[in-house]
């Protein structure tokens, strides 16, 4: 069977979109291969379906767990046979799992980069007869890209454990220095690139200068009925914008990460059902969720990068037919911006301090660390040194991605114990106590942490457990009893990560090479946030050519349909002031009133009020509202 007659009968079209066929001839080929195609253009396909035209299997690689259920889910449904490694539980190993790549006969096997980490896993999983490997949202590879993830550097292992294998790199968006950077990160010196222009014809571009962006973004979504997202930079404010759309009659409901998977799945199914009609959500909504019918983008908040905002705001409109992107702005934006995206980067001296106060917290001495692992409660590191942990965060996976260490995500608890007292209290209290599980675990304390009565120390509550045979519960309970006796203090913790894989302590040597790294990526993430910026408040550019610009895309003419100036239509002035007319014979109203009653440009109603006051028909009174002076 050919591809066409394939993509009929799994997928229902009658013909690809271009560049689709030229991609999976590519990959019949066995030829390396780089798509920059927008959100939308159908990337999946040109490494789905050639793995139904050719033996063995298909790895891809993608980065969130929620894209690759989604498209596991569709495959299976469709009558492809296809997985994804997921945590294990008590019905299925990782074992298991590599089991049933390995002898299951699928066509398509999801994995996330994180994975590719594992010595263990890497040497398991190359048994399976993978003959293909697809590298999704690849930009991700990149440190000039702008959703950069230190395991995709690890993707290349795959070149050597498969490699006869072709690999195919996709992604939505992508700048030249991003682009090149993906092919020598992933060794396609020779890979056949494919690309789609970045315009989106039917996506209209505005900007909205906005006093109150709540209000504001209420007002789009009276102007511009359908589906539609609105993208917060924080958790707490989806749920209360949310709540506030709800209070001004709008079917709205909140998406984000703090949210248990069922919940997901049910706001997610109401969304696209059409029961919500506006997501208010954190930006990872959206990606891997194919709703063609969105006809609305409200950014609440400036994103990041262009990058950024062209991949989210490409989420409306893949229908072909007319949408718009809101974004909305405030005079504070720019120090919001610097305090979000700026201000918590690591610097050469973060990363001295956060080095020297890891090896400091954890007793390592210079020439230690190999060999050794370390459970890590973030928060309380850093209330411990009073060092931001945001920032310390960033140091952490900048120390992970230069290779010094390696974090491992954890869900442990650990406690942490102070001694309150010396070391002949507590031998005096073994002397004395008849209780026999409390000494038990003082012994414990004086024969395991050589640090015991100078620095607080960590306990693994699993580990002290086997050694004492004690439950938890039991343990707890001997330590506080051992607190109210005022010979120790402790709390359980939270552990976030275990640190392992560590260089040998060498200050100097270890971090040298870093200095460069960190002054490189602050200029990087400057010069995107300058661009985005630059993007939002320029009125006179088209919107459309100042983002295909950034992307190397030159256009001549203007797109005619953006809110800059020299595509904005401007409205007839009788028109707009006939409005103005009406509203302030009614009731005196501020400018910022206008704007939230009218849907003119906001410069529009700012150039009919001081035409209607040179004309002596409005006057600006104390209360800072304009009166229609009676005729």
């Amino acid at each position: 069977m050919d591809k066409h007659k394939l993509l009929q009968q799994y997928w229902g079209y009658a013909s690809f979109r271009k560049p689709q066929a030229s991609i999976i001839d590519a990959v019949l080929q066995n030829k390396d291969s780089f798509a920059v195609l927008p959100t939308g253009a159908g990337k999946s396909l040109c490494y789905q379906l050639p793995a139904l035209l050719l033996s063995g299997t298909t790895l891809v690689v993608t980065p969130l767990i929620a894209l690759m259920e989604d498209q596991v889910k569709d495959l299976k449904n469709r009558g492809i046979k296809a997985m994804y490694f997921e945590a294990a539980t008590p019905l299925q190993s990782i074992v298991q799992q590599i089991d049933n790549c390995i002898h299951g006969n699928y066509a398509l096997v999801y994995v996330s980069p994180e994975r590719l980490q594992q010595s263990a896993f890497l040497e398991r999983i190359s048994q399976a007869n993978i003959v293909r490997i697809a590298i999704d949202e690849a930009h991700c590879i990149s440190s000039w890209g702008h959703d950069f993830r230190p395991s995709y550097r690890k993707i290349k292992v795959l070149r050597t454990l498969f490699p006869e294998a072709s690999f195919l790199a996709l992604t939505a968006s992508a700048t030249p220095e991003v682009a090149q950077d993906i092919l020598e990160q992933l060794e396609m010196p020779s890979a056949q690139r494919f690309s789609l222009s970045f315009e989106r014809s039917n996506l209209f571009y505005k900007t909205w200068v906005a006093e109150d962006k709540w209000q504001a973004a209420h007002a789009q979504l009276q102007q511009y009925p359908g589906s539609g997202i609105i993208y917060c930079f924080s958790r707490i404010h989806t749920e209360r914008l949310a709540a506030y759309l709800k209070q001004q009659g709008v079917a709205a409901d909140y998406f984000h990460g703090g949210m248990e998977a069922e919940e997901k799945k049910d706001k997610l199914a109401a969304w696209q059902s059409d029961k919500t009609r506006i997501m208010v959500a954190t930006t990872a909504f959206g990606m891997g969720i194919d709703k063609k019918d969105v006809r609305l983008v409200v950014h609440l908040d400036m994103p990041e990068s262009i990058e950024n905002y062209y991949q989210e705001t490409g989420r409306a409109g893949r229908d072909g037919l007319p949408a718009t992107a809101v974004l909305l702005l405030h005079s504070s934006d720019q120090t919001e911006m610097k305090m979000r995206f700026i201000d918590h980067l690591p610097t050469v001296e973060s990363l001295q301090k956060t080095y020297k106060h890891l090896c400091n917290y954890f007793q390592i001495a210079y020439g230690e660390g190999p060999d050794r692992q370390f459970d890590l409660a973030l928060s309380s590191f850093c209330e411990h040194y009073g060092i931001d942990e945001k920032q310390t965060l960033a140091t952490l996976r900048l120390l992970e991605e230069a290779g010094v260490l390696k974090l491992k995500s954890t869900e442990k608890k650990l406690l942490e114990v102070h001694a309150l007292v010396d070391q002949s209290v507590v031998l005096q209290e073994l002397r004395q106590n008849t209780n026999a599980k409390s000494n038990a675990l003082l012994h414990y304390l004086l024969r395991a942490h050589e640090y015991f009565f100078s620095a607080a120390i960590q306990l693994d509550v699993s580990k002290m457990g086997q050694q004492l045979q004690m439950g938890k519960q039991q343990i707890l309970k001997e330590l506080q009893h051992l607190q109210q006796k005022q010979l120790i203090r402790f709390t359980d913790q939270h552990i976030d990560f275990v640190i392992y894989d560590m260089q040998a302590r060498e200050d100097a040597y270890t971090l040298a090479p870093l200095n460069v790294q960190v002054k490189a990526n602050q200029a990087r993430k400057k010069s995107k946030l300058n661009a985005m910026y630059r993007y939002a408040w320029d009125t006179q550019k088209c919107k459309r050519n100042q983002i295909l610009t950034y992307f190397g895309e030159l256009k001549t003419d203007n797109c005619s349909q953006c809110s800059a100036h020299c595509c904005s239509a401007t409205p007839h002035i009788k028109e707009l002031l006939s409005v103005l007319e009406s509203q302030l014979k009614s009731a005196a109203l501020s400018a910022v009133e206008l704007r939230q009653k009218l849907y003119f440009e906001p410069q529009f109603i700012s150039d009919g009020l001081q035409q209607l006051l040179e004309d002596e028909k409005i006057i600006l009174k104390n209360d800072y509202k304009y009166h229609w002076i009676d005729d």
